[in-house]
This record gives structure tokens, C-alpha cells and sequence, in this order.
């Protein structure tokens, strides 16, 4: 019986997954700078082999890459391709090497669906998903003769299952995305809830009002809550109903670890803080300048120097590590703290990619925060110029370019500032009781930040060509200091 689409997209999704956390973990990664430095030679010699010229619907470097500008890992093309690279082989000798393979295992030779069908030779219906910044409509000429990817209607979570760690008293929470990978007909979910036996400290905190439906090619969040009173390991399965003849149930596991909290002396923690928020800030403010500066130079037609870029925020990295959990830690570990008794959270963060990372030592506490400071200058310059690194703006016109050479660092500047404050006043309240709440307390500051912000913007003018939240036909006035202001609250670890 042959396999619809998206049950071969669901079998295979495990196995994908696990080979791009290989190939990541084994440093198959090419950090490449611009959307003109993700198309070099090879590309240029694939495309003229192959006869893909510039009008063609493949014509990107998601021949060979997972995103289509070129930045991050390969799909199986491009691994295949890089192997016989490896080897010594020329360019050429290495795409006629993969020739007659199949890589992407969907019953057709790579140089048939370059050359004849001019689909990707790298993605199938089971791996497409993994594609990032590719058209709409992708999911059409992924395949051979194969008219999409998508079943009719078809319901997919984010996550089939989550843990929790949190410490007694606090709250962790995690968005759940209920996502309609259909091709023709929204999804009707027709209940979400946790099944009889969850554990009370496993809850709902937000989900839409069931029973809603989801447009094909739409999102819904469920906002999932684990508050533990003691210290427990909870359990519970939500349960998602909806239309889905496929799967018409969706089950989530769910469970969570209530960790008992125990705090060192303050004369221990503060040095021990003290030292965490150094190294970060030096770090957070050599990643937010690097891609600021590299977006500014970018706008206004100049090459951002890539590489230099890249060595820095790696030597940045590198210090960072070696100060927390690393060579050069004299008041954490060094002084016989854990994560937990120097008063950090053991959940990196309740939203976006580093909500999945467990803070469980200084080692991984490092990690944490490099994930916090992506997501973050991430956000921060997507809302500034409508996309987030690696990507990076076309060249504008030059009025354009220069609001942009004012506006970033004035930002970069101005985030900075209010973290060290709002980070300042942290550390000089460890022992406050009450409790301070240091957002309230550095509220003039962030007043003051919003409107350096709004200063800036306003010395732009009016761009035609700036694609972020403060510019175009759907501006948001105030959103670039809103996020700006969420960047520096997230920045202090």
C-alpha cells in the first residue's frame, strides 16, 4: 500500500531530525556572510552543469543547503556533494560523483531532477519541512511528478513531547504549536486538553476557544504550565482533537521535575553573579555589534567582512567559556556554587528555541546565554530591517543605507545600556527584602531608551526601502523600541 506524503514526512522525521543534529554536531556548518557570499563558485558551476538559470523556480543555494540563501547546514544533496569535496575532488568531479545517486531517497537520481524535472535533489516529501526560507508553494516541485508534499488536511505539533524542570515555587512554561501542514482545507480542532491523572501541577495556561480552526499554513499556540508547590516528577498527556483523518487524536506527553531550591550565602552568590554578568555583557556586546555593524555595510552596498565577523563572535564564545564552568571561573564553580545555588533558573528561557535547554551547570549555563543572544539580536534586527541574521538586507538606496548606518548602532548602544542597568540593579538587590522589582525600578531608563529609539527612527525619514516594523505601508509606531526594550530585559542572564 503506498505511503501518503505526509505519512512519509511523519516516519521519516525522527531520522531527519537525528542526521541534522549529526551533521551539526560533526561541524558541517558554513557560516557564510551575505545572500551574494551564499552563491560561490560551486553554485555558479552546478547551476551552468545542470542548465539552471536565473529564472528557474530552483535556482537558489537550497540546492545544496537547508536554507535557501545558503547559511547553515546541507540537506543530503549538498552532504553528498561536500564528501567527495573532502576527498580532493574538483567541483566538477564531485557533482558528476553524485550523479546517479539518489540522495534525497524519493525513487529518482539527482541529475534527473536537476537537469530534467529541475526539482531538488536534496529534499523529498519526507525531509521538505526542514527547508528554511524557501518560497511558498515549495512543497509543488520538491518531488518528481509528485503535486505537493501536502496532504489535503493534516495536523502537526511542534513537539510530541516536553519536560519540565523547574524549582519549587517558580513557574516554567512552554508554547505548544498546533500547526495545519495541509494543502486545501483548514483544520478543525475540536478539543485540547489534558487527559484524567495530570498532575496538578501540569496545566493550560492559554489556548484559543475551542472548538477553532486553523487556515492552511497557520499557527495555533497552547501555552503549557508546570508550577510545582514541592519537589515532585509529574506527569500528564494533553490530547488534541481535531479533523486530521490521518490522525484525528494527537497525544503530547508532558512531565516535570519540581527541583527543592536551596540558595548560597549572598556573599557568595554576588562575586559569583558579578563575574556571570560580566563575561556576558562583553560578549553580548560583541555579537550585537558584529551583526549590526555587518547589516549596516550591507545596506549601503559594502562587503561586512564575513569572516572577521564570524572570528570575533567565535573568540567572544570562547571567552565566555572559559569563564563560566571554564578555565578562568575563580567565583563560581571555583567557589563550589552550582547554576542552582547562585540563584540561576534551571530553564533557559520559557519561549523560542532556548526554552528547550536545561540549565543543569555553568557549562550549559554558557550555552544558554549564547542561545538567549541570538534569539535576541535576532529579533532585535528582524523588526529593525525585516530580517534576522544570518540573512541580511539588500542594498538600499544610499538615503536609506544611511538611516540604517545611524539607526543599528544607535540601537546597539541603547540596548546595551539598559541591560547593564536593569542587570545592575539585580545585583545590588540580591539580599533586598522585599524583593525589588529592578524593571520598575529602571523604568525612567527604559522611558529614556524608548525614546533615543524613536529619535532615531525619526532621523530616518521616511524609507522606501527598509522593510523592518517602524517603516512601510503597515508601520507600527513604537514596535522597534518595544523590541528593543524586550532585548535588554532578556539580556540579563
Amino acid at each position: 500500500m503506498a505511503m501518503t506524503p505526509g505519512a512519509l514526512r511523519r516516519g521519516a522525521r525522527a531520522t531527519t531530525r537525528a542526521a541534522a543534529a549529526l551533521a551539526l554536531a560533526c561541524g558541517l556548518v558554513l557560516a557564510l556572510a551575505t545572500h551574494a557570499a551564499a552563491r560561490p563558485t560551486y553554485f555558479e558551476v552546478a547551476t551552468a552543469t545542470y542548465g539552471i538559470g536565473d529564472d528557474s523556480r530552483i535556482y537558489g543555494c537550497g540546492i545544496c543547503h537547508k536554507r535557501w540563501t545558503g547559511t547553515g547546514q546541507r540537506n543530503p544533496f549538498g552532504l553528498a556533494v561536500q564528501q567527495h569535496l573532502y576527498a580532493g575532488k574538483t567541483i566538477n568531479q564531485a557533482l558528476a560523483a553524485v550523479e546517479n545517486l539518489d540522495s534525497d531517497g524519493d525513487g529518482v537520481t539527482n541529475v534527473a531532477e536537476l537537469a530534467d524535472f529541475h526539482t531538488f535533489p536534496g529534499f523529498s516529501c519526507a525531509n521538505f519541512e526542514d527547508a528554511v526560507g524557501f518560497v511558498s508553494g515549495f512543497d509543488t516541485y520538491v518531488t518528481p511528478e509528485v503535486a505537493t508534499c501536502l496532504d489535503p488536511i493534516d495536523l502537526d505539533l511542534s513537539t510530541a513531547a516536553w519536560s519540565f524542570v523547574a524549582y519549587v515555587g517558580q513557574t516554567a512554561e512552554l508554547t505548544l504549536e498546533l500547526i495545519n501542514h495541509g494543502a486545501q482545507l483548514p483544520i478543525a480542532v475540536t478539543s485540547v486538553e489534558l487527559l484524567a491523572g495530570a498532575h496538578s501541577s501540569l496545566s493550560i495556561a492559554s489556548l484559543p476557544s475551542a472548538p477553532f480552526a486553523i487556515p492552511v499554513g497557520e499557527r495555533a499556540a497552547v501555552t503549557l504550565r508546570f508550577s510545582p508547590a514541592a519537589a515532585v516528577f509529574a506527569t500528564a498527556t494533553l490530547r488534541v482533537t481535531s479533523n486530521d483523518p490521518d490522525e484525528p487524536v494527537l497525544d503530547v506527553m508532558l512531565s516535570g521535575i519540581g527541583v527543592p531550591r536551596a540558595l548560597a550565602a549572598v556573599e557568595i552568590r554576588r562575586p559569583c553573579r558579578a563575574q556571570v554578568d560580566g563575561a556576558f555583557a562583553r560578549y553580548s556586546r560583541s555579537h550585537l555589534r558584529e551583526w549590526t555593524r555587518c547589516a549596516a555595510r550591507e545596506a549601503q552596498g559594502l562587503d561586512c567582512g564575513a569572516p572577521q565577523r564570524d572570528f570575533r563572535i567565535a573568540q567572544a564564545q570562547a571567552a565566555l567559556r572559559a569563564v563560566l564552568g571554564g578555565a578562568l571561573d575563580r567565583s563560581c564553580q571555583g567557589a563550589g556554587l552550582n547554576p542552582g545555588l547562585a540563584g540561576y533558573d534551571t530553564a533557559c528561557s520559557v519561549a523560542g528555541n532556548c526554552a528547550s535547554l536545561t540549565v543543569s551547570g555553568f557549562v550549559s549555563l554558557a550555552e544558554c546565554l549564547i542561545c538567549r543572544q541570538e534569539e535576541a539580536t535576532n529579533q532585535l534586527l528582524d523588526a529593525a530591517i525585516g530580517v534576522a541574521p544570518p540573512d541580511l538586507p539588500a542594498t538600499l538606496a544610499p538615503g536609506d543605507g544611511l538611516c540604517l548606518r545611524r539607526l543599528l548602532p544607535g540601537i546597539e548602544r541603547a540596548v546595551g545600556k539598559l541591560r547593564a542597568t536593569i542587570a545592575t540593579c539585580e545585583l545590588a538587590s540580591l539580599d533586598a527584602e522585599p524583593a525589588v522589582d529592578c524593571l520598575a525600578t529602571t523604568a525612567a531608563d527604559g522611558a529614556h531608551m524608548r525614546d533615543t529609539v524613536t529619535g532615531l527612527i525619526t532621523r530616518c525619514g521616511t524609507p522606501t526601502g527598509i522593510s523592518g516594523c517602524e517603516f512601510g505601508p503597515d508601520a507600527e509606531p513604537g514596535c522597534l523600541a518595544t523590541a528593543a526594550t524586550t532585548a535588554a530585559t532578556a539580556l540579563v542572564p
